[in-house]
């Protein structure tokens, strides 16, 4: 899970190449001091400095819109990192940047002289929180349109994990900004970068979407692990990073089932209303307690009628 965020932090220079790719979020969330700052940090050392407390490239979401926005449009086709949405400033402020940043366009304003030119990027962002950032909206297409993972990164407590979190905090800390810059470069010297980028997009994509079955919420989140594993072939293959025992890929599918699920608000109505009724079966006609008709009509009335058979129609 925490090489999944270093791939989805080298995904956005790749997009100049894959123009259907949707911007996406990458959300890590779960228990506090379990290791997802570290893995911020580990993903944002590939392109500088990733200490947040001395200007570093993770900011916090104690930040307002504007400023988060107009921050994407200036890096452009480079990955955003924020920390901790419970300091966002108002919880709805986190539904709005993430659709902001997956639609990849900023909101027009006026100007005394005219309008003033809307920003635009192709990014990546990844986030964390205690919650997960989508519980802060009950939008499906922002939920669509974020992988959410949850839990430790390092996968759970203990001595270990500590130990792990803070060999890779002295780490990245002393060493950073190699590996993006180095994939840029390929990307600029390489003559056939962008056919091979393209080409192992689209064989991604037909293979990550395959099992989906038409799943419309999966079939856009099977994009996203399309470009991760574009991005995991250029870390491993192209800059030489060795491979990790398990592969990252599997943790992203996880939490692509998991969106198509979260993002299907029709079925979490139904779900709802089905609850509901089953909860108050006494006033549906057809499931009182008492056997007199006139002893069961509850005072405000009956809510429907429920058979008591199988049959629906």
């Amino acid at each position: 899970a925490v090489m999944l965020a270093l791939y989805a932090a080298l995904v956005p220079p790749l997009m100049i190449f894959l123009p259907t790719l949707p911007n996406f979020i990458v959300d890590y969330c779960g228990p506090t001091s379990e290791g997802k700052t570290t893995t911020l940090r580990f993903a944002a050392s590939a392109w500088g400095c990733p200490d947040e407390r001395s200007g570093g490239l993770i900011r916090s979401w104690d930040a307002t819109r504007v400023w988060i926005e107009r921050t994407a449009a200036l890096l452009g086709h480079l990955p955003l990192f924020l920390d901790d949405t419970k300091r966002a400033r108002r919880p709805e402020e986190v539904a709005r940047v993430l659709y902001d940043l997956a639609n990849g366009i900023g909101r027009g304003r006026g100007s005394v002289s005219g309008t003033r030119d809307m920003g635009r990027w192709r990014t990546v962002l990844l986030t964390t929180g205690e919650a997960p950032a989508t519980s802060f909206t009950n939008d499906g297409g922002t939920r669509a349109r974020t992988l959410s993972l949850w839990g430790s990164p390092f996968g759970g407590g203990g001595v270990e994990t500590g130990m792990a979190v803070r060999r890779i905090t002295e780490g990245v800390l002393r060493n950073y900004g190699h590996a993006g810059p180095r994939l840029i470069r390929w990307l600029l010297d390489a003559p056939d970068a962008s056919e091979q980028v393209d080409a192992r997009y689209k064989a991604a994509r037909d293979r990550w979407e395959a099992p989906t079955n038409g799943n419309a919420v999966a079939g856009r989140a099977a994009q996203y692990v399309a470009g991760l594993e574009v991005a995991q072939w250029a870390l491993h293959e192209v800059l030489g990073v060795p491979r990790p025992v398990a592969d990252p890929l599997l943790h992203a599918w996880t939490a692509v089932c998991g969106a198509s699920v979260q993002a299907d608000r029709a079925s979490d109505a139904l779900r709802d209303l089905l609850s509901w009724a089953v909860s108050h079966q006494a006033r549906f006609f057809g499931r009182q307690s008492s056997t007199g008709y006139l002893d069961a009509v509850p005072h405000a009335g009956w809510l429907g009628a429920w058979a008591s058979d199988d049959g629906w129609d």
